[in-house]
């Protein structure tokens, strides 16, 4: 039996998918309730430049904005100037979605596109070539041959492809079939043509790219084949994924339709149940502690508390106590950021213990932190205690999506 099981369904109005390992939830992920996704791309128009903020807030439909910073700036994006050094009002420019709306925030946008694959990220209008962090020093040098032999293949010429193209090579890329890689990469190459030929051609409003639907993207980026099972009682997604095995022909063998009528797929793994733990207040640990999780307007806070094993201490010093409890705590700590999409600022206050014993708990940290395929930062530990954890952020958490949900439902 395969230890991970990607499970594609619905919850309530939305598209859904959750992560299980051993039995244990790591991730859930609900679609948008917007048209536009991450990843696709617009011809957009400047409406309003905000000098203060370094920013504009870009036209993607008549009435539907989104912002663009000013970091993001690339001159060949300025479709109707040849000769542009910064922004204007009214310039038509190529811009892709890179977060979804968020709160009361409009969708934020940028000028630096790109091309995701399962393997590879191809960046137009880029240079050099990236290495997921993740790979030891042997796997990045076996990989380093196989994207020069695929880009040579394919382009004839590295420097040539350098010109035009940057191109991320993700973690996942160590373990594809054979020629896997290389073909991706043609595919994404045919991808950014058709759109970088036709760009500064098309009307302003113009959705030059969409991003693959929610199950596709989800299993394009989640997909491990050396031990994911995929799982649906959805007839369509089934088939849909069904049509892929043709270009990733290791999904063959691992989609499974659930179709027992005894016992619904969510009563069967107990997804009610594990929405509710997601979203509680309270976590508890093995070791009988627990962590209080509280977010706020401007960041989350974790307190880490000895709860029940206070009474089994036994002849363990304070310090070692305290160490203990916090070892039992950062891996949940990390799957808990994880499992409700945690962003932006995280305070964690961990039992106090001395400076050797502060150092370990940051190691674990930062080990669980390169799980998560969304950039985390363990920062360190303040003065008093705190650890600091930053984690990038590019979608509504969990507890957004499904206050979301509730109000829409209330609407109608």
């Amino acid at each position: 039996m395969k230890e991970r099981k990607l499970l594609l369904t619905h919850y309530k109005q939305k598209e859904a998918a959750f992560l299980m390992e051993n039995n244990r939830l790591m991730h859930i992920w609900l679609s948008n309730s917007t048209k536009y996704n991450i990843g696709d791309i617009y011809v957009g128009r400047i409406k309003n430049m905000i000098k203060g903020m370094e920013a504009a807030f870009v036209e993607l439909a008549p009435g539907q904005v989104g912002f663009l910073p000013f970091s993001s700036f690339n001159p060949k994006t300025v479709l109707n100037r040849s000769d542009a050094k910064e922004f204007k009002n009214g310039d038509e420019i190529l811009v892709q979605v890179s977060k979804e709306p968020l709160k009361t925030k409009e969708m934020t946008l940028t000028t630096d596109v790109s091309f995701s694959g399962s393997y590879l990220v191809l960046i137009p209008f880029s240079h050099g070539i990236h290495y997921s962090k993740k790979f030891t020093k042997d796997e990045k040098l076996v990989m380093r041959q196989m994207i020069s032999d695929a880009i040579v293949q394919l382009f004839g010429d590295m420097d040539v492809f350098l010109k035009h193209y940057g191109l991320i090579v993700r973690t996942n890329a160590f373990s594809a079939p054979e020629g896997a890689v290389a073909e991706e990469l043609h595919d994404l190459f045919h991808k950014a043509g058709s759109v970088v030929s036709v760009a500064d051609k098309r009307r302003v409003f113009s959705c030059l790219y969409e991003e693959d639907s929610f199950y596709k993207r989800i299993v394009k980026n989640h997909f491990r084949r050396e031990n994911t099972e995929i799982v649906t009682d959805d007839a369509n997604v089934y088939k849909l994924l069904c049509t892929q095995t043709e270009r990733l022909p290791e999904l063959s063998d691992t989609i499974r339709f659930y179709n027992d009528a005894q016992i619904t797929m969510y009563a069967l793994y107990g997804l009610e149940e594990k929405i509710k733990e997601a979203l509680s207040k309270k976590v508890w640990l093995s070791c009988g502690g627990y962590l209080i999780i509280e977010p706020t307007e401007a960041l989350t806070v974790i307190d880490v508390n000895s709860g029940k094993t206070g009474k089994s201490q036994n002849k363990l010093s304070s310090e070692e106590f305290h160490h203990r409890v916090n070892c039992s705590a950062a891996p949940e700590i990390m799957r808990q950021i994880r499992l409700r999409n945690l962003s932006g600022i995280i305070i964690v206050d961990v039992l106090k213990t001395g400076t050797e014993n502060s150092e370990k708990l940051l190691s674990m940290l930062k080990k669980e932190a390169l799980k998560d395929s969304v950039e985390t930062v363990v920062v360190g530990m303040t003065a008093l205690g705190l650890v600091e954890i930053t984690r990038k952020k590019t979608e509504a958490s969990l507890y957004e999506k499904i206050k979301s949900e509730k109000e829409q439902e209330n609407e109608t």
